[in-house]
């Protein structure tokens, strides 16, 4: 059994420390709660609204490395996101192109020991041999560089299969990249998603609940990763579903919240990893305080009872339901006691330099 709390001690945090701090103060009173569960979400874009992009022939689909293909990348119409390079008699263009990059690497290091070399020549140092051992080299892979120039060379000519480029026709977020850089690809493949800026769709995958929790449930607003909220109610979103099962052995079940465009929207991102709170329920009276008034010492909730200008209370509380602002007390304020709502912690503090009076209560 946890220990009993110790009777309360008054605490003296003196008006000029209040002052310098931000500080505030409040009624406990009762208030229409709804309670609000948390569940991690994911911003897409919304699934109505989306283009597929197809692979026009069989080959390797290779990204564009100026653009940077990535689930949330804005796409402009019109955009290249990356081409398909087909198979030609044989050999894949990718092959190709390989080939006319080990040329060229080749030839570049010829080139630089021959630099090296030619000095070492005039001083005597090395033989004039070896000088014209890299000459000789030096043409057999320019000869080299140019056949593969060649071989790619006759692949894109008109008409011929080189690597076909694969465009946007709508702008907006890549949802989703379904072939990776390089693979191997068939003609009519998917090979990503693009969706609209029409709408976002918000959704959350949760262990499920019992059935009877979720009937009314609603979404009730979204946190976004730098803690500001957007309210679902203004913003226009509506519940698209709610699996009520439930996969038998992962005990998953889906939400799905339909944001329309609006000037709220702006701040939702496809890609974007955010909190959606449901509210479950009808409202009920009950006491609640902000919960910013909540000071957790030890793990335990408390909270600080004003008993007149200078003189505080530290109170044991039990927490019940909770909305995005407020949270229930079940035990340990009554109504009307005026408790500390900002800068809790600050009379914590001063407590424990020393500030506290001997009289007990």
């Amino acid at each position: 059994m946890p220990e009993a709390e110790a009777p309360s001690a008054t605490i003296t945090f003196l008006k000029e420390s209040q002052w310098k701090i931000a500080f505030g103060t409040a009624r406990a009173s009762e208030r229409p709660l709804t309670k609000e569960i948390e569940l991690p979400a994911t911003v897409e874009p919304a699934g109505t609204d989306q283009l597929v992009i197809g692979a026009p022939t069989g080959g390797r689909f290779f990204h564009n490395p100026k653009i940077g293909l990535a689930e949330g990348r804005p796409i402009r119409k019109g955009d290249v996101v990356g081409s398909v390079a087909p198979t030609v008699a044989g050999e894949d263009y990718s092959r190709l192109t390989l080939a006319v990059d080990e040329a060229r690497l080749a030839l570049g290091q010829v080139e630089r020991e021959t630099k090296r070399v030619e000095p070492l020549v005039k001083e005597g140092l090395l033989p004039e041999r070896r000088l014209l051992e890299l000459r000789n080299d030096r043409e057999t892979q320019s000869a080299r560089l140019s056949a593969a120039k060649s071989r790619v060379g006759r692949v894109l000519a008109p008409g011929g299969a080189g690597g076909v480029p694969i465009r946007s026709t709508i702008a907006g977020i890549v949802s989703r990249v379904l072939i990776p850089n390089g693979e191997p690809v068939e003609a009519g493949a998917a090979l990503l998603r693009i969706g609209g800026t029409s709408s976002v769709w918000v959704r959350s995958r949760f262990v499920a609940r019992p059935a009877a929790e979720l009937v009314g449930a609603s979404a009730a607003g979204v946190r976004l990763p730098n803690g500001s909220r957007l309210d679902i109610a203004s913003a226009g979103a509506r519940l698209l579903s709610v699996a009520p099962v439930i996969d038998p052995t992962s005990r998953i079940a889906t939400w799905v919240i339909e944001v329309p465009p609006a000037k709220d929207q702006a701040s939702l991102e496809a890609g974007m990893q955010v909190v959606v709170m449901l509210g479950m329920g009808k409202p009920r009276t009950v006491l609640a305080v902000p919960k910013s008034a909540v000071v957790e010492i030890n793990t335990r909730p408390f909270v600080f009872v004003q008993v007149d200008g200078e003189h505080f209370e530290k109170r044991a509380v039990t927490l019940g339901d909770a909305d995005a602002a407020h949270v229930e007390l079940t035990s340990g304020v009554a109504v009307g006691e005026r408790i500390v709502t900002t800068g809790g912690f600050d009379v914590h503090l001063g407590s424990l330099m020393g500030s506290v009076e001997s009289h007990r209560h």
